[in-house]
């Protein structure tokens, strides 16, 4: 699935990613890296780094010492768990798009849900994804909502803010119907 570039990869600033990804897993499970990974446009142009998630200060320091070195050759400074974070362990996967040789795949509707409901950060965008979430899901009770939580987090994981959250988001719910 490596060997050959993707297909529809156009020149842009996600190459260099998916270089970069393409080498840390090919590391990571024993094969060699493929060809194309070190093509020219496979780094990131320039002398200016890339630093995950709009990284200042200290986080920077942190992502320039434990970046895995495929992204680092790139001049892409991420978390050291930038791939492992993608899907949980047991994580309910679904092919989103397939393009030729490369298949992007994201995790369930559930899943995402869980996960947003885990961070549950206020004042950032993940009120209005829960949100959305439970209605795409017709999520219309706690019970519901805490119910798929608990089908891939333990309860002792669960935070109270969660609760918070997820009561606050069935009020609005309730609200529009």
């Amino acid at each position: 699935m490596l060997r050959c570039a993707p297909e529809d990869m156009k020149e842009s600033a996600n190459v260099p990613f998916f270089a970069a990804t393409a080498h840390k897993l090919a590391d990571d499970y024993g094969f060699t890296a493929p060809c194309w990974a070190f093509e020219q446009r496979c780094y990131l142009p320039g002398e200016k780094p890339y630093f995950g998630c709009g990284a200042k200060g200290n986080l920077r320091l942190l992502f320039m010492y434990k970046s895995p070195p495929e992204f680092k050759h790139r001049n892409l400074f991420v978390d050291e768990n930038v791939l492992a974070r993608v899907f949980g362990e047991g994580a309910p996967v679904e092919t989103f798009i397939s393009l030729g040789n490369l298949q992007v795949q994201t995790v369930s509707a559930e899943y995402l849900l869980a996960m947003k409901l885990m961070s549950a950060r206020y004042g950032e965008k993940d009120s209005e994804d829960i949100l959305f979430l439970m209605k795409k899901l017709g999520i219309e009770t706690a019970e519901g909502a805490i119910e798929i939580l608990l089908s891939f987090f333990p309860r002792t994981q669960i935070l109270p803010k969660t609760q918070y959250i997820i009561e606050e988001m069935i009020e609005r719910i309730q609200d529009i119907f």
